[in-house]
């Protein structure tokens, strides 16, 4: 699949580096559209409750899935559409880092999909208008699995500083989140290269998993949610972040 809009990647960053985080063959995240439930078909006569119950479950279960996929994608898309959570732009700060990042978001997308961590393939990817402060592009992916949907997301701000405060204003938002488990260890791999936090949760079978992370002047941002086990999730997540941060590179 080829996005209009790709650049060549050039960086201060020097050769390609060991992330560490082996890819998965597996099974991983979920991001979709649909909020509702269906309602389960009249019942058929003749058929025993015990035949009709594992149909309904699975229906729900995969409802649950695309309903946590549409939420995050609607509150991404919200965040380019109204440049950030509706507050000022955070603090600025000093420069940690002489990294900065000449390509695109989409570029940055195109490549991290073309890995195909995790076993993840893409059904969409498409660049977005940011209205963030500093923000010169952005764009997302969305990807599946066989049990699993997963959504990346790139930013790429003029400086360092703008990618910091935005990564901030965010983590401000859902560091601490009522329900949700700290998982930034999944991430600790990467943060040698910046900020990094991860949060998931595991409920009624559906495990999601989100991590946001910085490199110099770019934002990355990952959400998946599963059937799998909340432990393959964790390291999907892993695997997801990594080829972006290959991608930089």
């Amino acid at each position: 699949m080829t996005l209009v809009g790709s650049v060549p990647s050039t960086t201060t960053h020097g050769p390609a580096r060991d992330i560490g985080h082996p890819r998965r063959q597996t099974a991983a995240p979920s991001d979709e559209e649909g909020t509702s439930q269906p309602t389960p078909a009249p019942p058929v006569s003749g058929a025993e409750p015990s035949d009709r119950k594992p149909r309904a479950r699975g229906y729900r279960r995969k409802s649950n899935i695309v309903w946590a996929v549409a939420v995050a994608l609607v509150a991404l898309l919200a965040i380019y559409a109204f440049g950030g959570f509706g507050s000022s732009p955070g603090p600025t700060y000093d420069q940690t880092t002489s990294t900065t990042y000449s390509i695109s978001a989409t570029a940055v997308i195109q490549a991290a999909v073309q890995q195909g961590p995790a076993g993840y393939t893409a059904t969409t990817l498409r660049a977005v208008n940011s209205s963030h402060p500093g923000a010169q592009s952005a764009a997302y992916a969305i990807l599946n699995e066989s049990q699993s949907l997963a959504n990346m997301t790139v930013i790429v701000f003029g400086t360092t500083n703008s990618s910091q405060s935005y990564y901030d204003l965010f983590a401000s938002h859902v560091v601490g989140l009522p329900g949700y488990t700290n998982i930034t260890p999944v991430l600790n791999g990467y943060e040698q290269y910046g900020k990094c936090y991860g949060y998931g949760e595991d409920v009624d079978g559906i495990a999601v998993a989100n991590g946001i992370c910085t490199d110099g002047n770019v934002f990355l941002q990952a959400h998946l949610s599963s059937t799998a086990p909340f432990s393959q999730l964790e390291a999907d997540l892993s695997s997801l972040m990594g080829s972006m941060y290959q991608s930089l590179d």
